[in-house]
């Protein structure tokens, strides 16, 4: 697409598709630390145990919320 689609974005997409075709789904929200300290947040969609959108490690991350 054109315009940023970060992954709060891909996983809005993801929600409004599962929700049109009647899917199950879970978004988590998640953070970490970086290498600098800082800390970074992520969201990724999970349907069947398996990530759809925002593909990462989340071992990695504390994850703050879960929306379905």
């Amino acid at each position: 697409v054109p315009w940023e689609n970060v992954c709060r974005h891909q996983a809005f997409q993801a929600m409004l598709l599962c929700k049109l075709y009647k899917i199950p789904y879970q978004i988590f929200v998640g953070f970490k630390k970086n290498n600098d300290g800082k800390i970074e947040g992520h969201a990724w969609t999970v349907v069947d145990n398996q990530i759809i959108t925002g593909f990462c490690d989340t071992n990695e991350y504390i994850v703050q919320s879960v929306f379905s």
